[in-house]
């Protein structure tokens, strides 16, 4: 798990609270193992008795328990797009022009 946040922002998740809906969505996909929720300005870990959550995919999550009408459901993580990717790449660290093996 990344724990360097010092480029995520603070989100707010899609989704109704009502006292019924469990699940709530991010606006960009994330890094599983990444997301931090954040219930009326205070952070929970998935584990919480009360306000603990489940990783659904990388763009959704399902808390325990639905949260209350009005509260404020936020989050940050590290967005999946931000990790460099690997493929394409051509050079290497020895000779920058020429293809890897």
């Amino acid at each position: 798990m990344a724990d360097s946040y010092h480029e995520s922002k603070i989100v707010t998740l899609s989704g109704v609270a009502n006292g019924v809906n469990k699940t709530f969505h991010t606006p960009t996909a994330y890094v599983t193992g990444t997301l931090r929720v954040v219930h009326d300005g205070l952070v929970y870990e998935p584990d919480d008795d009360k306000w603990g959550w489940t990783e659904i995919d990388n763009t959704t999550i399902e808390f325990t328990e639905a949260p209350w009408t009005d509260d404020r459901i936020q989050a940050f993580y590290q967005e999946s797009s931000a990790i460099p990717s690997i493929d394409n790449v051509q050079g290497s660290p020895f000779h920058p022009t020429d293809a890897l093996p």
